[in-house]
């Protein structure tokens, strides 16, 4: 047995970033660590090489995002509960 270490980074960013957050075991008991939702995300620090980032005018790329959404399922596992959707009003282009 020996420490294993895991790490992802980006070849490019995507336009739109969707997360999903996995809160269930195998067991279907879901994980209740609460998460708090940043309004803005950064995901530069994971970006594979500096050097061959997807460039655009200002000659480097911007791989930030914001927070536009969210789904929340409330019950006490997969099976059973609601989901509940949160959204921003007066966005003018995604």
């Amino acid at each position: 047995m020996v420490r294993a270490r895991q790490k992802t980074t980006l070849l490019r960013a995507p336009n739109v970033l969707l997360a999903h957050l996995k809160r269930f075991d195998e067991y279907g008991r879901k994980n209740r660590t609460r998460v708090k939702a940043e309004e803005e995300l950064s995901l530069w620090k994971h970006a594979n090489d500096y050097t061959n980032l997807d460039l655009v005018d200002d000659g480097k790329r911007n791989y930030s995002y914001k927070l536009i959404g969210i789904i929340e399922h409330l019950g006490s596992n997969p099976n059973y509960g609601h989901y509940v959707c949160a959204m921003k009003v007066g966005l003018s282009t995604l």
